[in-house]
């Protein structure tokens, strides 16, 4: 499969998804979608993807986080349509909700912060090689603020910290139960200034 796009007299061209195969002696292709309403970046990400390009680490994105015993959870069928689609749809949103956590925190993590200006300046065909400010992270282990560097996991770790407490006070027919939340320390508080929460 591949991103064609085919241009029009008057008006914006055609981005179309198309794939080739073979009929006796020829090489055909055919159109499997129209990709024309989508913006550049999305088209740019598309074909990324059908590339082999890898935008997400599956392996930080998928993870068992807690397993509960045998019988504890019933399994999950999708029978139908929708149901699928839906867990298509939630799949995506996480994905895109991860996506846009590691642009808005890229100064926290051991993400490459001037990906797009050296993209932008490099030789499509070179190697690509990691930004001076990548290099010096990895190295030093710290941001550029002298705070120590994080994976994407370590830092939902560091912000788990934070939690609400079920207070409960006094004997059980006269308890009182207050719901207390943890004060954020200075990190998360600049992780949530960061994310605008």
């Amino acid at each position: 499969m591949f991103i064609a796009t085919i241009p029009n007299r008057k008006s914006p061209p055609a981005i179309l998804l198309r794939e080739s195969y073979r009929e006796g002696t020829h090489v055909r292709s055919r159109t499997l979608a129209n990709f024309s309403y989508l913006s550049a970046m999305q088209i740019g990400i598309i074909r990324g993807a059908l590339k082999g390009e890898a935008w997400v680490r599956v392996d930080d994105a998928l993870a068992i986080e807690e397993s509960l015993p045998h019988g504890h959870v019933r399994p999950m069928y999708h029978r139908t349509e929708p149901r699928v689609g839906a867990h298509l749809f939630v799949s995506m949103l996480a994905f895109y909700v991860e996506w846009h956590m590691r642009e808005a925190l890229k100064p926290l993590l051991f993400e490459d912060e001037d990906r797009r200006e050296v993209n932008a300046r490099r030789d499509p065909v070179a190697a690509a090689r990691p930004s001076a400010s990548a290099r010096r992270k990895k190295q030093s282990l710290r941001t550029q603020g002298g705070q120590p560097a994080h994976s994407f996991r370590t830092l939902l770790e560091a912000l788990a910290l934070q939690c609400k407490n079920r207070c409960r006070f006094g004997a059980d027919t006269a308890a009182v139960t207050v719901m207390r939340t943890t004060e954020t320390n200075a990190f998360q508080a600049e992780v949530f200034e960061m994310l605008k929460l």
